[in-house]
């Protein structure tokens, strides 16, 4: 009986679908097995159908396997021209001659800035424009917060300060904690709440203090 249960539960996992139903009842009947019998074959094939999703290939048939059925998934690869690649990256030059950009960001209005570290600047790219905010410090990381304003760390100042683009007027949001001096803050981001988490390396003195 478990020979047959076997031979049975692997032609239908072949089969598949409505076929594997008949089956099954065309062997219950035939056999005149018993209610308890019959749960038991169904149990079996189960179990045989999951070891078969799970690909629990028996020896002889891992070459036919491999080959493809036609009744597994399978997952196919796009041609490599339709995909950027090393030899055709596809790179545009947005702008050039910067001295040091810093951390890329785009704005609410969907225009993209940087940091121009060495000269101080901030940079709006816009259309193929550029525009230039001095910041009178040293910018590194930026982002924007949900009005539209510049945040930076600003390493020659030691302070997270805030830009507005519309007024063009700069805000020191803090260049302290607990009482203690910022040294040398190097990114900042805003979490999905709204707060801003920067990171303070402390490069400026030798005294660990952020």
């Amino acid at each position: 009986m478990v020979k047959e249960m076997r031979k049975l539960s692997r032609h239908t996992i072949q089969a598949g679908g409505v076929e594997s139903c008949n089956l099954l009842l065309q062997f219950a009947m035939s056999s005149n097995i018993s209610r308890k019998s019959f749960l038991h074959l169904c149990k079996c094939l189960l179990a045989g159908c999951v070891l078969s999703a799970c690909g629990d290939d028996t020896p002889g048939q891992s070459n036919q396997n491999q080959a493809g059925s036609g009744t597994r998934p399978t997952t196919t690869t796009s041609p490599v021209s339709e995909m950027p690649t090393i030899e055709n990256p596809e790179i545009v030059i947005l702008a050039d001659g910067l001295d040091f950009p810093e951390g890329p960001a785009f704005d609410p209005s969907g225009n993209l800035w940087c940091s121009e570290m060495n000269q101080g600047n901030l940079i709006q790219w816009s259309q193929g424009q550029i525009e230039r905010f001095p910041t009178q410090g040293k910018p590194n990381s930026l982002a924007f917060d949900r009005q539209g304003r510049a945040w930076i760390c600003d390493s020659a100042q030691n302070a997270i300060r805030r830009l507005d683009p519309v007024t063009q007027t700069w805000e020191t949001i803090a260049d302290q904690i607990d009482g203690n001096p910022l040294q040398t803050p190097n990114d900042l981001a805003f979490d999905a709440l709204g707060n801003v988490i920067f990171s303070c390396p402390n490069y400026a003195d030798e005294r660990k203090i952020g």
